[in-house]
């Protein structure tokens, strides 16, 4: 009998001793788990912060495992930095609220850039933008920035035509030359013509994939003359 206690004893010890192990390192795991849980917050937040702002020359680079952006910004054009601004804090909070960024497996990318044309009375910068979010392809968006010279102000299409029956002309020639299988893209709105730059004697319209046609058709570009026969379509005091 005392040696049956004395065995319990030692088993009852042994399974202490086992539990209080088990304690300890459990408690190890949670420690360990919660520095983690902190760290990958604490590089959410760094990266949220990090790509808000463009630098003073316009540009910016950022790689990690998830995250790849690359931006190339005019440096004196506050309106067009207030634009990059928006579309990378766009970008980063849509890949924040799609999951884990430190389990992803393939990085997010955003590239911008730009390009600068420039007649005697218009100046224009064209921002292009390439996303990439997993799937077969990416995703192109464009934006224009046109000024007028004189006065230093962002005009639109409507600034530069005759009357809105010049767009009207500008979606028949539209059908005309181009792959239209969305006619409602090219209809004559402004917003639909809102993407454009200009010489000094023609404009030439751009529209992404998707507007007018399928992503497989890719961008399209009208030029359309604004001298000669069309010079009634536009301004004078824009073109020669």
């Amino acid at each position: 009998m005392t040696k049956f206690l004395r065995i319990l004893k030692i088993t009852g010890l042994v399974l202490l001793i086992g539990f209080a192990l088990y304690l300890v390192f459990l408690k190890s795991d949670t420690k360990k788990e919660e520095i983690q849980n902190e760290e990958q917050t604490e590089t959410k937040q760094d990266v949220s912060e990090e790509l808000v702002f463009l630098e003073e020359d316009g540009t910016y680079s950022f790689k990690d495992s998830s995250l790849i952006v690359n931006a190339d910004l005019p440096e004196d054009v506050q309106e067009i930095a207030k634009y990059g601004d928006e579309q990378i804090d766009r970008f980063v909070s849509m890949r924040k609220e799609a999951g884990d960024l430190e389990t992803a497996s393939f990085p997010w990318n955003l590239d911008m850039k730009y390009q600068t044309y420039e007649s005697d009375t218009i100046i224009s910068y064209l921002v292009q933008g390439y996303e990439y979010t997993g799937g077969a392809h990416g995703n192109t968006f464009l934006e224009s920035f046109n000024y007028d010279k004189k006065t230093g102000k962002r005009i639109e299409v409507t600034d530069i035509i005759s009357s809105k029956d010049s767009l009207n002309i500008f979606a028949a020639l539209a059908d005309k030359e181009l792959t239209v299988e969305y006619p409602e893209g090219s209809s004559g709105t402004k917003e639909n013509w809102s993407i454009w730059y200009s010489d000094n004697d023609s404009v030439t319209f751009i529209f992404v994939p998707y507007q007018i046609a399928s992503y497989a058709v890719g961008q399209q570009e009208l030029k359309i003359s604004a001298v000669g026969d069309n010079k009634n379509l536009f301004k004078a005091q824009y073109f020669k």
